[in-house]
């Protein structure tokens, strides 16, 4: 290369994941001993999760068996804090030793073994997201302990680790969680342009049901007589008349 020439600017792509694969590297020896094996890492469009771990979904093509296991992210919940979101990324990262080292229930169940590994490395699994909330169910988040091992953990994390781009989806909420305007500067035909774009990421359908939850006010949209819960606040999302 001359001295005129200049190296490639990392693309998106570079960038995202190679700080997503930096921190499971990270968290792998800060909290697994470095055990886990290595796994497809992405960002999938899931409702209502923060995450998955889909066990041995990929292989290499001149393999006969499917081994290797995938960790997603949700872009929607981008909107959340790093440690909010790493503790996700950490939160499949338990289900993968499961996965490797224990013993699984059923899919998507979260059993005693989970818990018991979540707790020794100081994330807290709780049905509600809070203290007090069930630690084993089908449906299961959890909350960070206060000064346990990820809090630490993360508090060391290199800062090239953070993700460098968020979603669209994820800015949205974030807007609207905490009662910004969904587009910034709204002046002039560009911000009209951004709210057209926005209105039209979840155009509420006309035979469908509109629910708001009354604790961080998101609102969602659904088939009449839905029972949801919100993961943010534990609360039960209200019919909107």
């Amino acid at each position: 290369m001359s001295k005129k020439q200049k190296p490639p600017l990392p693309t998106p792509t570079q960038e995202q994941f190679n700080s997503l694969n930096g921190a499971y590297q990270f968290y792998n020896q800060k909290l697994f001993d470095n055990k886990l094996p290595g796994c497809i890492l992405n960002f999938s469009r899931l409702s209502g999760s923060h995450g998955f771990m889909a066990p041995e979904r990929w292989k290499r093509v001149d393999e006969e068996s499917f081994g290797t296991h995938e960790i997603s992210l949700t872009p929607t919940t981008l909107y959340r804090t790093p440690i909010e979101i790493f503790s996700t990324l950490v939160h499949e990262m338990a289900h993968l030793w499961q996965w490797e080292f224990g013993e699984p229930s059923r899919s998507g169940y979260h059993n005693k073994e989970w818990a018991a590994k979540m707790r020794t490395i100081g994330l807290i699994p709780s049905d509600t997201g809070k203290p007090g909330g069930k630690e084993t169910g089908q449906r299961m988040t959890h909350y960070i302990e206060e000064g346990g091992k990820y809090q630490q953990a993360f508090e060391k994390m290199p800062k090239q680790y953070t993700l460098p781009f968020t979603s669209l989806e994820g800015e949205m909420m974030k807007r609207l969680l905490t009662g910004a305007s969904t587009s910034g500067t709204d002046d002039g035909e560009e911000g009209d342009e951004r709210k057209s774009r926005l209105k039209r990421l979840r155009p509420p359908s006309r035979n469908k049901t509109k629910y708001s939850c009354p604790g961080c006010k998101v609102n969602v949209w659904g088939r009449p007589a839905l029972k949801i819960k919100c993961d943010e606040c534990g609360e039960m999302f209200e019919e909107v008349q």
